[in-house]
């Protein structure tokens, strides 16, 4: 051991090196880093088809109906595709990148349960405004996201 043999002060070697010294050596030696000691981390938002401008000659709000979005928080992937049906909300995700068997996604309050894929589908009144993929061994919450349905009104030139 590296600390069993050493000189204090020029005497001679010390028999037991205190425990202390011993233990932060330890730690030392077994320094996680601080992604891989974190239990809950935030994902970022990658990819969202309503921040894209619409393409060239589509009219209407059909780029409004339906949504894409993307998260990233190494190692998990969610991606979620959300319609805006008459009676509410219908989404289907995909989580990547943990064992499935072992995660589930919640949704505000409702808990999902993935299948063999990493796929789950619900449907909602609201879009869900807290999303969360939870571990056996920590959590990933993703952004809260605008739901607007109609772009935003121009405001009104009084002049």
């Amino acid at each position: 051991m590296m600390l069993v043999r050493f000189r204090v002060a020029g005497k001679l070697v010390l028999p037991e090196p205190p425990s202390a010294w011993v233990d932060l050596a330890h730690q030392i030696a077994a320094h996680q880093s601080v992604a891989a000691s974190l239990r809950t981390a935030l994902a970022r938002l990658v990819f969202d088809s309503w921040a894209l401008p619409e393409p060239v000659g589509v009219r209407g709000g059909a780029a409004i109906e339906q949504r894409r979005v993307r998260f990233e928080s190494s190692p998990v992937t969610v991606d979620l595709r959300a319609e805006h049906l008459k009676s509410g909300w219908a989404f289907v995700a995909q989580v990547t990148g943990v064992e499935h068997g072992q995660a589930r996604l919640n949704a505000d309050r409702k808990v999902l349960a993935l299948d063999e894929h990493g796929i789950c589908q619900w449907s909602d009144p609201k879009p869900p405004k807290k999303l969360t993929v939870v571990t056996s061994t920590h959590s990933v919450e993703l952004p809260e996201l605008t739901w607007r349905t109609k772009p935003p009104r121009k405001p009104r030139d009084d002049s």
